[in-house]
């Protein structure tokens, strides 16, 4: 038995719903990489496991969620965007990307030109820019 009497998550549903959100919170902003399972739908509602009701969340948005702070639509919503994500682009292209949004300096990220072909749909996607570092021209 899991928290609260709920039967734990089977391991393999456990592990693709992690693998989904790479490992990571699913919320956008977050970024943590400590990540319990949620049910979007609670247990004591549903009373079942089901995948498209799983998502991975940190501690601190898992407790949002529960307490409504984080409203099951917006959920759903960020799961349907994880899939999107995770069929779209490449597990480097989306680290690139998380690495990206933790910068605060407006810098970037240095990838050098021939990375390029394996970014190509994030720049194609207007996600990303390649820029020559100063003085290198």
């Amino acid at each position: 038995m899991g928290r609260r009497g709920t039967p734990k998550i089977p391991a393999e549903l456990r592990r693709r719903v992690l693998i989904e959100a790479g490992h990571r919170c699913a919320i956008p902003t977050c970024h943590a990489i400590v990540c319990d399972v949620h049910h979007i739908v609670p247990w004591k509602e549903c009373k079942r496991h089901d995948y498209k009701n799983l998502i991975a969340l940190c501690p601190n948005c898992h407790r949002q969620a529960e307490q409504g702070r984080i409203d099951k639509k917006s959920l759903h919503k960020y799961k349907a965007n994880l899939r999107f994500t995770i069929e779209k682009y490449s597990q480097f292209e989306t680290d690139i990307l998380f690495e990206l949004s933790k910068d605060k300096s407006g810098q970037g990220l240095p990838i050098p030109n021939y990375l390029r072909l394996p970014v190509t749909r994030i720049l194609d996607a207007g996600f990303v820019q390649m820029v020559e570092p100063e003085g290198t021209r």
